[in-house]
């Protein structure tokens, strides 16, 4: 049983490099379903498996060490063995904890997060130390009351830069194309417990219950969807209005879209209800 009694810097420099071949190991099955095709550009490449936001691997380890910390960033183990298990099993289940994406859409991904203050990161880790010292995962309270809109006042969890952030791409669509996805996500934003995150051309909403997404939009210049959450063996609702695209936001065959124009309103309405009935 090896015991180590160090700062957060020595951890990192001898151990943090064995987590991160364990990360390598344990996301392997995971990369080979998705068939080596990005999750967000849907382009085969060679893929790397991206934390998600606000659960990266250090702030995991940060997470673990906390219950081992004897001073400020001083930290002493007993069995390192034990630590790093528990390390390992933070990371799980695995598609809580990471995204597979190319080298292009793993870089723009995580410069999104470097641009956020520690407040506006969609989730957070955090240790309930009263607990047993038991690892979890939990939502960050703040973003379930945090609004997001495309009005000038609005609070906003998107990257700093113009380019890569939803209010630039919505300045940048038609106007008659605006006005129909903001039209959309007000009549969303006040009939559904629910609360949104934008990012680039991309709107979802969460119920603000469970955190589970129910629908997104996607944007582009004079045209936009609305894609939501079914589950096939229950879905009845038919109109030719109603599109089985590729999977985008949900897993395969769990995915319909709608396109964004007044005339669709009540139909996406009526659809959203039944994606926000099935996203439990």
């Amino acid at each position: 049983m090896a015991k180590l009694i160090c700062n957060s810097k020595e951890f990192t420099y001898f151990i943090e490099p064995r987590i991160r071949n364990n990360v390598a190991t344990m996301t392997k099955k995971s990369k080979n379903k998705v068939e080596s095709r990005c999750q967000k550009c849907n382009q085969k490449k060679e893929l790397d498996a991206a934390h998600k936001h606000g659960s990266s691997r250090k702030e995991i380890i940060k997470m673990v060490l906390t219950n081992y910390e004897t001073d400020d960033d001083l930290y002493e183990i007993e069995d390192l063995q034990k630590v790093i298990d528990e390390i390992n099993n933070a990371h799980y289940p695995i598609k809580d904890h990471f995204i597979f994406l190319c080298k292009t859409c793993h870089r723009e991904y995580d410069s999104w997060t470097k641009n956020l203050n520690d407040d506006e990161i969609p989730h957070k880790l955090s240790q309930n130390k009263s607990s047993n010292k038991n690892t979890q995962i939990i939502k960050s309270e703040k973003l379930s009351s945090t609004k997001i809109s495309t009005n000038a006042n609005s609070k906003e969890i998107l990257c700093e830069n113009e380019t890569n952030s939803w209010k630039y791409k919505i300045g940048w669509t038609s106007q008659k194309n605006r006005k129909n996805i903001e039209e959309l996500i007000s009549k969303i934003e006040s009939t559904f417990a629910c609360y949104p995150l934008a990012f680039k051309s991309w709107y979802y909403h969460k119920r603000k219950d469970n955190n589970k997404q129910f629908s997104g939009i996607i944007c582009h210049k004079n045209s936009s969807l609305m894609c939501f959450r079914v589950e096939p063996q229950s879905f009845d609702i038919e109109d030719s209005r109603i599109i089985s695209g590729k999977r985008w936001f949900f897993s395969e065959g769990k995915e319909k879209r709608i396109e964004i124009i007044p005339e669709n309103y009540d139909l996406i309405m009526q659809c959203l209800e039944y994606a926000f009935s099935v996203s439990y």
